[in-house]
């Protein structure tokens, strides 16, 4: 059963979305495609300053095992140090349709 998790936040103030992408970029080409059940992710920019992640994945297990092995990579160290926490919210869907 495929999922899919939705994070919404904003960047902490005076931090750099330059830097924020450049994580993104890294996460993406790096820790994310070696984790085992990773379908993809996309960061969209909204016009308030909120940022979107959507994350796919093949499982729920799949998506809980990703957070801790994103913690212990220099990237996600960067991105989460980069996120305002008060701003954070998270939301996980799955398939209502089998196959």
């Amino acid at each position: 059963m495929a999922v899919i998790e939705i994070a919404k936040y904003k960047l902490r103030a005076g931090a750099d979305a330059g830097t924020l992408l450049e994580a993104e970029k890294q996460i993406q080409e790096g820790v994310a495609r070696q984790q085992p059940g990773y379908l993809g992710r996309e960061l969209l920019q909204g016009n308030d300053g909120e940022w979107v992640l959507i994350m796919r994945w093949q499982s729920q297990e799949a998506a809980d095992a990703w957070w801790p092995a994103l913690m212990q990579n220099p990237a996600g160290k960067t991105l989460g140090a980069l996120v305002e926490p008060s701003s954070m919210q998270k939301a996980t869907y799955s398939s209502a349709v089998p196959g």
